[in-house]
């Protein structure tokens, strides 16, 4: 927690109210304090506030582009993607809402839409490096990793402080078994941004490929640590204890995994956990 940082959203929103009290009629005040609210992640609030702005003044595609990114941090896809696309039918020459709407399409998979609104954030601002690294994890999500690593080596050198876009080619080049380069990008990726969890535990995946268990152990205790409740870094830390021999230790970090109940790898963690118990009785 920040003190100082809760009491100034604190004060902003006193401050936002109150302007909502002396002109309940003026739509860019609920959207200013919708926009506090999103920040706090009280999102209830906030898509109440982005209603009334547009209920106001249904014509500003600020307003729809706020709601729309609120309903892309809870997941409602269909309506992100409504909200994107009326904020372009407002605003059509605006990079960033193709960008964000490619999000969603891609979420979705719907990848060649995505493309298409990757495409045309790009002709409209060429050197966009987000609009890049979209493009480049939409092509990775096709497995088609010739174009991703064309569209992530450009966002990179576009914007070379920027952890998820080295991420996403340590991804891509770890497919393709490039395990040398995928490690120097993690490596990367994690000395701008040394909480970067997926990191650890993608790095760690891609030492146990090479045998290096220790190393991957070690990347495993680290994603456990800032995540204790993230079940992949706890299989694959049973891989690393497994592999080094200690399979009594690998069988509560499956236990473990299991216990999260996350519904991406319980299944795995499951039939990981059987064969080690079994392995253990014999």
């Amino acid at each position: 927690m920040n003190p100082k940082k809760d009491a100034d959203f604190f004060q902003a929103l006193v401050n936002a109210s109150h302007a909502i009290e002396v002109s309940p009629d003026e739509a860019n005040h609920y959207w200013g304090r919708g926009n506090i609210y999103a920040a706090l992640r009280r999102y209830d609030e906030a898509l109440s506030d982005y209603g009334r702005a547009i209920k106001l003044n249904p014509n500003v595609g600020d307003f729809y582009f706020s709601r729309a990114n609120s309903y892309a941090d809870l997941h409602l896809r269909r309506e992100a993607s409504a909200d994107y696309s009326r904020a372009i039918e407002i605003d059509p020459n605006r990079a960033a809402l193709f960008n964000s709407r490619s999000i969603i399409y891609r979420e979705m998979r719907r990848y060649d839409e995505a493309l298409a609104d990757l495409e045309r954030a790009l002709e409209l601002d060429e050197d966009y490096a987000e609009a890049y690294y979209n493009r480049g994890a939409t092509y990775g999500d096709m497995q088609n990793y010739p174009e991703a690593l064309a569209a992530l080596d450009r966002s990179i050198e576009l914007d070379d402080k920027c952890a998820p876009a080295y991420f996403s080619r340590a991804l891509t080049y770890a497919h393709l078994e490039r395990y040398a380069e995928a490690l120097a990008d993690f490596d990367r990726s994690i000395v701008l941004d040394p909480h970067f969890v997926a990191a650890y535990e993608s790095r760690a995946f891609v030492y146990n490929c090479l045998k290096q268990h220790d190393a991957a152990l070690r990347d495993c205790l680290i994603a456990i640590d800032l995540a204790p409740h993230d079940a992949l870094a706890h299989i694959n830390a049973a891989v690393a204890y497994r592999g080094l021999g200690r399979l009594h230790e690998a069988i509560p970090c499956l236990e473990k995994a299991v216990q999260i109940g996350d519904p991406a790898h319980t299944s795995q963690a499951m039939q990981m956990l059987q064969q080690a118990r079994g392995m253990a009785r014999m």
